[in-house]
């Protein structure tokens, strides 16, 4: 099956956004073995659009577009593919519900112009979307299928896998079954070098890296006649790959490392306590938003001001010096805890992370190029894979 991808937006031809729907999905295409000899990005131009749909069918059986779903005028992705098809659309009232029920729960009352998100082509399979208003659809004529996907990273990606991917499945012989191995501390290229004696040499399964904030996922891909053959594949595979990781690796799956580093903690029988000066409480955050968090979190201080991280260490009895580590014990003295973790920084775009376990205490100096907001993150990741290697 030959597979053509469109992505719509004026702000990807502008340089605003990185085209990164594309990269995930060219990649997909390639885990079922489907080829895909070109891709295009159109700008919100109805007639470019109409022009790229038509060109794509000239070569592709299935094209997957994402972007231009919204409640815009300029938002015209299903109403051209709907009419490259000549399929006239109808309402939907379910989807509609759905929409409303979304801004009801913020406590909003929803704009008519969110309506036309719940017209469809007569005849498509409308694809729920969780994490948005705006619904995906799959359709065509039998000979040609069109899918048509939210351009929002967080919409299209669970939408694909739920929606699309049965659909792939049935147009492959056999059965195909992936797993991502997660590692931490690493850039994408250096871990394509570790990897380079299995990526070199593979076949089925196929193994491929992807770069994400922080965190690169290695996903191994088996295609076999069953599903118990097809995991057996990917263990194989997975022991050959694991030695080659070492402790870069932390977890698979829907395993996250904030998770990682709690389950290490409640494993542990310690509880912490997190003070920051620069990350805005992004810490304490990532960390309490796994489910079993309150088994292992006890307390949290967050300062943005310099004189006040001065008086609150003052305050704290029993701790005496400054920097980083001064600021772990105090958390850790504060709230009677076993582990204290402190984000603590005096130089631009430097910070500096220390804990203070029961026994022992370790500190790393953080440096960044990029925005706060980017430096925060890596600051975050670079706390919770400390606190998960030395605890």
């Amino acid at each position: 099956m030959v597979v053509e991808l469109i992505t719509v937006g004026t702000e990807i031809l502008l340089g605003d956004i990185v085209n990164t729907n594309a990269r995930y999905l060219a990649r997909r295409i390639a885990d079922y073995g489907f080829s895909c000899y070109r891709q295009t990005v159109v700008g919100d131009n109805p007639e470019r659009l109409r022009r790229a749909i038509g060109n794509a069918f000239e070569s592709a059986d299935l094209v997957i577009t994402t972007g231009g779903l919204g409640p815009t005028d300029d938002d015209l992705t299903k109403e051209i593919a709907a009419a490259y098809f000549g399929l006239p659309l109808s309402f939907h009232p379910q989807s509609w519900e759905r929409i409303r029920e979304r801004f009801s729960t913020r406590g909003m009352s929803v704009p008519e112009c969110n309506r036309k998100q719940a017209f469809f082509p007569i005849g498509a399979q409308i694809l729920e979307n969780p994490n948005g208003t705006a619904p995906g659809a799959m359709f065509g004529n039998g000979d040609k299928t069109i899918v048509v996907l939210p351009g929002p990273p967080s919409e299209m990606i669970p939408m694909f896998e739920a929606g699309v991917v049965p659909f792939l499945d049935a147009k492959h012989d056999g059965i195909i079954s992936s797993r991502v191995l997660k590692t931490v501390g690493v850039g994408e290229s250096a871990l394509a070098e570790l990897l380079k004696p299995i990526i070199d040499n593979q076949s089925n399964p196929t193994v491929a890296t992807y770069a994400s904030e922080g965190e690169i996922t290695v996903r191994v891909t088996a295609r076999a006649p069953d599903k118990q053959r097809a995991l057996q594949m990917i263990e194989d595979t997975q022991r050959s790959i694991l030695p080659l990781l070492g402790d870069l690796y932390y977890g698979q799956d829907d395993q996250s490392l904030e998770g990682r580093v709690i389950e290490r903690l409640i494993e542990r029988g310690w509880n912490l306590a997190v003070f920051e000066s620069l990350t805005g409480g992004a810490l304490f955050a990532a960390l309490s938003s796994v489910s079993e968090s309150t088994r292992a979190l006890s307390r949290g201080w967050c300062f943005n001001a310099e004189e006040k991280s001065r008086k609150w260490l003052s305050e704290t009895q029993g701790v005496n010096g400054n920097g980083a580590l001064a600021f772990a014990r105090a958390a850790k003295a504060r709230a009677g805890s076993n582990v204290g973790i402190a984000v603590y920084t005096q130089e631009p775009q430097q910070a500096t992370i220390a804990v203070s376990f029961p026994e022992w205490e370790v500190q790393k100096t953080v440096r960044w190029l990029d925005t706060l907001v980017k430096g925060r993150r890596r600051i975050v990741k670079e706390a919770l894979n400390i606190l998960r290697l030395e605890g």
